[in-house]
């Protein structure tokens, strides 16, 4: 990516030519590009495990399936560091103490967005095995991807603290779509 558009940011304007790659069908081109930032930033990791998603659903390839969710692991890892997001132990202490929760940024809440994107490409591959433990597992991965979108949809609309780009609006309003909200 040579120069980004005016109000544009270097990451934004990589993820776009990603999409772009994609669509004139250089798979392989998208995938270099966002294999290159998905160790570091949600975004990037979302996309490259997006595209082996989109593999496996395609192949229904049991290879490509594991190489997606393990993709969708390794998201679901950054996604959760870039989230600050509390650990159990942390989380029941506070609420057994009173104390208030972590407040977000929209960085948080973008992350956020990531995190239960990849939960719900989890289960749809899950769905795609045709087992019983799948299946439940599924459906505990759905109702945390809902549980996700609905938290940055509290935190964003409701409760107005944060400041989110349009994209990110899509991206909660496209979730929780998907549920039919």
């Amino acid at each position: 990516v040579d120069a980004p558009p005016e109000g544009v940011d270097l990451s934004e304007a990589r993820c776009m030519e990603g999409v772009r790659l994609f669509f004139i069908n250089d798979f392989e081109g998208a995938e270099r590009l966002f294999a290159d930032g998905s160790g570091v930033d949600p975004v990037f990791s979302i996309a490259h495990s997006f595209l082996s998603f989109l593999r496996a659903a395609m192949t229904w390839s049991s290879d490509d399936m594991a190489i997606a969710q393990a993709r969708l692991a390794k998201t679901l890892k950054v996604a959760s560091c870039a989230a600050k997001e509390e650990g159990a132990l942390r989380s029941w202490t506070r609420k057994l103490t009173f104390r208030r929760g972590p407040t977000l940024n929209g960085a948080n809440v973008s992350a956020r967005i990531v995190m239960a994107e990849a939960r719900l490409l989890s289960a749809v591959l899950m769905l795609l095995e045709e087992s019983y433990t799948s299946d439940i597992r599924a459906g505990l991965s759905i109702r945390r991807a809902w549980k996700g979108y609905q938290e940055c949809y509290d935190v964003v609309n409701k409760k107005k603290t944060v400041e989110v780009s349009s994209s990110d609006e899509g991206g909660i309003s496209f979730g929780l779509g998907v549920f039919g909200w």
